[in-house]
């Protein structure tokens, strides 16, 4: 992946739309909304649309870490009008969370937007950092839960009475029943890097900060619906009761669902139309040995060899590349034969480049990635 805001996602390419009360401070490397002490019940948005399919991957930070200000002042993020909370706005047992990763699956022209709500009571500062994107190519979804996502690799947690969970071919059904506290969860450990989509739904009374339901990626929720009411003049707008998601889920990363009940409200949340597909990541990238001994590598590169002998190169500049090596064009990440159309039949031994920290480099004015 890239990292910072740069290239497609530089900071320049982003729209600042500030509140009353808020400041937005950028860089390359983060954004930041700081509430300031000219306070009003406000929104305030850092917006881009999508120029192409991308993961993006984010770390973000929220101070204070009290429920006043999760409550008043929440932070999260739009996928064009569908709000994702990020901050669990009650003091709930289970969840408070101040900080956390978010891996996100976005498709073209859809507005992301990251959200801080200030308000005339509290005040608070929410960071964006470590931001990175890739590109992905078209992919090819399976549908429902087939595949390493059949049910009975499903894990289902549910000890206490509050709570019933269950999944069949198409559905997940997660109840939360009166006169009871407690969380049903439902889990999975993928063991590739997998893109996954689905919708979900509420029913029950509107949903609160009692009675909640959340994704979360290991311990970090990516996408929470916490929070009931309208958009007003003076409170935040409330968690969607229904919506589509797309989320990046790296490989030996827990996927869960949890759902909260608690004493006083009875309510039904269901996911559907799950769809899943693996992530095309290059196989080992590698080059001609004949070619690459031509040219001057940097000082801490060196060739490996792999063994075994190839016919079929992808000439991008006179730089020979097997067809799913790696390249960087216009800060897109590309595979060799989708960046050039020029084609070589040559029988040559196969060979790696390693660095000593994995990154691109340039080799004869092309931009490739090394095989660590």
């Amino acid at each position: 992946m890239i990292s910072g805001f740069n290239g497609p996602f530089a900071i320049n390419l982003w729209t600042q739309l500030p509140g009353t009360g808020m400041t937005i401070n950028t860089s390359s490397t983060q954004i930041q909304f700081a509430g300031t002490t000219a306070r009003s019940n406000r929104a305030s948005y850092m917006e881009i649309l999508m120029p192409d399919d991308y993961i993006i991957t984010f770390d973000w930070t929220f101070t204070p870490t009290n429920s006043n200000e999760r409550l008043f002042d929440p932070f999260g993020y739009y996928t064009n009008t569908t709000l994702v909370y990020l901050t669990n706005r009650t003091d709930s047992t289970t969840v408070t969370p101040s900080s956390g990763s978010v891996s996100l699956y976005l498709t073209k022209n859809t507005l992301f937007r990251y959200f801080k709500w200030i308000s005339n009571v509290t005040n608070s500062t929410a960071t964006v950092t470590n931001f990175k994107y890739q590109q992905v190519e078209t992919l090819s979804f399976a549908n429902n839960f087939t595949g390493d996502f059949v049910q009975g690799n499903w894990l289902i947690n549910n000890t206490n009475a509050g709570t019933s969970v269950s999944i069949n071919s198409t559905t997940i059904t997660m109840n939360a029943n009166t006169g009871f506290v407690g969380d049903g969860t439902i889990s999975i450990t993928p063991n590739v890097d997998r893109i996954i989509t689905f919708d979900w739904t509420y029913s029950g009374i509107d949903l609160s900060t009692n009675d909640w339901f959340g994704l979360y990626l290991n311990t970090s929720p990516v996408w929470m619906a916490i929070s009931g009411g309208n958009l007003t003049n003076t409170n935040p707008p409330g968690s969607p009761l229904s919506g589509s998601v797309g989320i990046y889920v790296p490989a030996n990363t827990q996927l869960q669902f949890l759902k909260h009940a608690n004493t006083l409200t009875t309510s039904q949340c269901t996911v559907t139309n799950f769809k899943f597909a693996s992530l095309s990541s290059p196989t080992v990238p590698c080059f001609a040995l004949s070619n690459i001994i031509k040219y001057q590598l940097p000082s801490d590169a060196s060739i490996v060899y792999k063994n075994q002998r190839n016919s079929h190169w992808i000439n991008i500049n006179d730089l020979y590349l097997t067809r799913d090596h790696v390249v960087k064009v216009n800060d897109k990440l590309l595979i060799a034969e989708n960046a050039s159309s020029n084609i070589v039949n040559e029988e040559d031994d196969v060979v790696d480049i390693k660095t000593s920290d994995g990154r691109f480099i340039v080799i004869n004015n092309v931009e490739v990635a090394t095989s660590k």
